[in-house]
């Protein structure tokens, strides 16, 4: 059972101080061959997005892959978006979402663990206080 809160803790934590892919690894990648772009426009909302373009050869067809990477100021990677050839945009990972879930997983691991109340808090103030309420707001929902 404690195995499970500590897993569960752990690829939390590992998100929240992960900040992703930076641009700098990004731009490096237009002295690859396959690549044939790379931009960056800063958005109305404080945003910066860097997307590529690249060549897929696969086995029947050549087609052109954009992916688009959208991170905040501190540089921390929020979405990661992809579209082949003329196709829409699809997301292919969002901080968000990967954040919600983990927190979710959390509250399941803590309720499923029967830590009693006390428990549960001095656990979650081992957290960050942003993450502190979210969790506790998930284990509302789970209980």
């Amino acid at each position: 059972m404690k195995e499970g809160v500590n897993i569960a803790v752990n690829a939390l934590m590992a998100l929240y101080v992960t900040k992703g892919v930076q641009p700098s690894e990004l731009i490096d990648n237009i002295f690859d061959d396959e690549y044939r772009t790379v931009s960056s426009k800063r958005n109305s909302d404080q945003t910066v997005t860097f997307t590529l373009s690249y060549i897929d050869q696969g086995a029947e067809s050549i087609q052109t892959v954009e992916s688009r990477y959208t991170y905040d100021a501190d540089r921390i990677l929020l979405l990661v978006e992809q579209k082949v050839g003329a196709g829409r945009y699809s997301t292919q990972w969002s901080r968000k979402e990967a954040t919600a879930r983990a927190i979710e997983n959390l509250a399941t691991a803590l309720f499923e663990a029967g830590y009693s109340p006390e428990r549960i808090s001095s656990s979650l103030a081992t957290l960050p206080v942003d993450l502190h309420h979210r969790v506790r707001t998930a284990l509302k929902a789970v209980a």
